[in-house]
């Protein structure tokens, strides 16, 4: 990432158009009183980001060396929360806070906003970010309000602010932009926006099922370790295909004994209840 941002700033002339667009986790380090942001790479050392992770310091310092270059920078970021992080759920939405903010003259087109979720659903293009298929769908020129055959900031902006909470529902999500809202972002070509047009009648019910990135993460921590483990092994047992054999790990076994459980539970919780009325 450091050699690809050394690149655009070496390349990059007053003019040019800068489109950066990060998927994956953020997180701040909790070595340091100042609790500095970082984006996750593919390799980053858990816990210790310094080693490893992308410094969102780093990122600032590129983003407004190139914008002082006149350089139209556009920054998307698809970051979502996990409970495992070394910051922990608080610990992503401090660095979206921080992505949020503006640095110079970028544009900023962020998922969701600190605290929530980046959704996605296996019925949208074949299973994908409903944020990016948003985005992609509004740049295309479903987000052309005016019908100029131009996208801006604003009007991508408005789109995406119905239509990602309107297709998470009842699960919050609510994209955020900031930069200069008359920033042109796209040109609308006729012939894909006819076809989305034409899309737009055979899409039917769009969410069927919504995965949110970390959130059985951070159910887990708040549950018994000895559960979250069995659950654990429930998830491998399946991803293995071991649903009825070897018994002690087989899915459908541990299947049987979280329900167990579960009724056991209520029993106990209803002999209670009994035993207060009488």
């Amino acid at each position: 990432m450091v050699s690809a941002f050394e690149w655009l700033k070496d390349e990059s002339v007053e003019g040019d158009q800068v489109i950066i667009y990060f998927s994956g986790h953020g997180d701040v380090e909790t070595l340091t009183d100042a609790h500095n942001g970082f984006l996750l790479t593919y390799n980053s050392p858990k816990a210790v980001y310094f080693a490893g992770a992308f410094p969102v310091y780093i990122l600032k310092d590129y983003l407004t060396t190139l914008s002082k270059k006149d350089v139209q920078v556009t920054f998307i970021v698809d970051a979502c929360r996990s409970g495992k992080l070394a910051g922990g759920a608080a610990g992503a939405s401090q660095t979206n806070q921080v992505l949020q903010q503006q640095w110079q003259n970028e544009v900023k087109i962020l998922s969701c906003q600190p605290g929530e979720y980046s959704l996605e659903s296996a019925s949208m293009g074949g299973g994908r970010g409903i944020f990016s298929y948003h985005l992609i769908r509004g740049l295309q020129g479903l987000a052309d309000m005016n019908k100029n055959m131009e996208v801006t900031l604003s009007e991508l902006w408005m789109y995406l602010s119905i239509q990602v909470p309107m297709a998470t529902d009842p699960l919050p999500q609510n994209p955020l932009v900031s930069g200069k809202m008359q920033t042109t972002l796209a040109n609308v070509d006729l012939a894909t926006l006819q076809a989305l047009h034409e899309d737009q009648g055979t899409l039917g019910t769009l969410v069927a099922s919504l995965n949110p990135k970390g959130f059985v993460d951070d159910i887990l921590e708040k549950i018994d370790t000895a559960d979250a483990r069995s659950y654990r092994i429930f998830e491998k047992s399946l991803e293995d295909g071991d649903l009825l054999t070897p018994v002690r790990f087989a899915a459908y076994e541990i299947y049987i004994d979280f329900l167990s459980k579960e009724i056991e539970e209520k029993k106990q919780s209803y002999g209670v209840a009994l035993g207060l009325a009488l």
